[in-house]
């Protein structure tokens, strides 16, 4: 990758083409609220300002269960990974294999870190990247099918060509605005290390003020930038 594909025009272009709303939203039911109090052995109200809405309310979620990632319990460790990928992510399926993950990974080791993320490639990569986002916010961000989707529709609408790797998104619209987007280049290979390069310039040129900022903005949105897409073809 190299940073010129990225330039400062092609990155306002790119940020201009988002869809941006101030409200994001992200369910997560009482029941993974308590499950969480019960992994932190902690009270269940004692955790009410990590669940909203707001940039605030995800920094704190996300510090605190970095914390537990990168301390010494492999066991809470683990705990909290099958957690956020599958309490708070809603991503169910596939969780034997996240002690795996776990355990294959030091989170204080950066080379360890890369080294994961080139072994796994695009491959669960809804999954995974939410365990290295909530690790360090500041350096990692969630890779999913909205994210992607929407960087996607973003670069249709301002003519340039599609670059992400799109897990297979839910609904009829995003599926629709999915095979425009393929309809628009030969080969979408942009995986991890790619989106976090972009999310990087976005913060570099002050369109977003951290790489979690730019994550959110991006996912909140993201069906309206498709559905944008979609009005111009």
């Amino acid at each position: 990758m190299q940073r010129s594909v990225y330039d400062d025009d092609k990155c306002a272009a790119i940020w201009t083409a988002l869809v941006k709303k101030q409200d994001y939203h992200w369910r997560i039911d009482n029941s993974a609220k308590v499950k969480l109090s019960e992994i932190l052995l902690e009270p269940f109200a004692s955790n009410d300002d990590l669940f909203g809405n707001d940039l605030g309310s995800a920094v704190r979620l996300r510090d605190k269960l970095s914390s537990i990632m990168k301390g010494g319990d492999r066991v809470q460790a683990t705990q909290v990974g099958v957690w956020i990928i599958a309490d708070w992510g809603g991503i169910r399926s596939g969780k034997s294999i996240i002690p795996n993950w776990i355990e294959s990974l030091s989170f204080n080791d950066q080379p360890s870190v890369l080294k994961f993320v080139d072994k796994m490639g695009t491959v669960r990569i809804s999954s995974w990247s939410k365990i290295l986002a909530f690790v360090d916010s500041q350096r990692y961000a969630i890779f999913d099918s909205r994210t992607s989707l929407a960087l996607n529709a973003a670069m249709v609408r301002v003519h340039m060509q599609p670059k992400f790797f799109m897990p297979m998104p839910r609904g009829n619209k995003r599926v629709e605005a999915m095979k425009v987007i393929n309809s628009k280049s030969e080969s979408l290979l942009g995986g991890f290390e790619e989106y976090l390069f972009l999310l990087g310039r976005f913060v570099e040129l002050g369109l977003a003020i951290s790489i979690l900022d730019a994550e959110r903005t991006i996912f909140a949105a993201a069906d309206d930038t498709a559905k944008k897409m979609l009005e111009s073809h």
